[in-house]
């Protein structure tokens, strides 16, 4: 997980940015808070933001996948699942 995925604008108008996430602090809520600041302004209204926890960069199978910091993606392992793509992943509509 040496990176996370960007995804602006709105289709058929997209840009995906791949970026370092050499900077992302461990654990879930802190990742989310980062990626919100650093994406999103802090503003939860500009988009959502998709994490993955310790379980998942440690390789747990039943790792989760939270959701803007609140939601999760149950235990059934779709955090696992997604860390072999990215450490996080942040869409916005707004460029």
């Amino acid at each position: 997980m040496d990176d996370y995925i960007v995804v602006t604008g709105r289709a058929p108008h997209l840009s995906v940015e791949w970026r370092p996430a050499a900077a992302l602090p461990s654990g879930q809520r802190s990742v989310f808070y980062w990626l919100l600041e650093q994406e999103l302004d802090m503003q939860t209204d500009r988009g959502s933001v998709f994490t993955v926890g310790e379980a998942a960069r440690l390789g747990y199978r039943t790792a989760n996948l939270g959701v803007d910091g609140l939601y999760h993606a149950g235990r059934g392992g779709a955090g696992t699942v997604f860390s072999g793509f990215a450490a996080g992943l942040v869409l916005s509509a707004h460029r």
